[in-house]
């Protein structure tokens, strides 16, 4: 189960926290087969997948049969709808397995929810799902930074300031 300790979501959780915590969230895991779609964000994926094995693609279809892919995602990477693209019905995005993958799954209602315990680690996992939203949209906000610049060398330019601001 440990495969699935996900550093920046289970940040400042020991892994007797983390285990416990499991078992409060109603965590469940799944393997997948190369080239299965683990989640479809059209028919209202509403949890958190964490890659323990393989890994995946987030891939947009287009209405023209046309697939881009958005992110690759390796072991220990999180998707999600909350955390990721357009919020639509009709979004085409959908996570398929580049290789076999084993995936822990929570639900997010169980993370925005107290546990009967008040769990101090509830509440922090909380946080850090707070702070990973957080980080996707200021990486976003970036990208669209320099896809905004008009010439190939001012957007050479800005993601070589960012880079280095960092």
């Amino acid at each position: 189960m440990t495969e699935y300790f996900q550093k920046n979501l289970f940040k400042d959780i020991s892994i007797d926290e983390y285990k416990k915590l499991l078992s409060c969230l109603d965590g469940r895991t799944k393997q997948f087969k190369a080239g299965e779609t683990i989640c479809d964000y059209d028919e209202g994926f509403h949890e958190i997948g964490i890659i323990g094995k393989g890994t995946a693609s987030v891939v947009r279809y287009e209405y023209n049969g046309a697939r881009t892919i958005l992110e690759r995602l390796g072991p220990q990477d999180i998707f999600g709808h909350l955390l990721s693209y357009e919020g639509s019905e009709h979004a085409g995005i959908s996570v398929v397995c580049d290789s076999p993958c084993d995936i822990l799954f929570i639900h997010y209602a169980t993370i925005g929810s107290p546990c009967t315990r008040s769990c101090a680690h509830h509440h922090q996992l909380t946080q850090n799902l707070l702070d990973l939203i957080s980080e996707r949209a200021l990486n976003l906000s970036r990208r669209v930074e320099v896809l905004s610049q008009r010439t190939i060398r001012e957007k050479l330019i800005c993601y070589f300031m960012q880079l280095a601001a960092q």
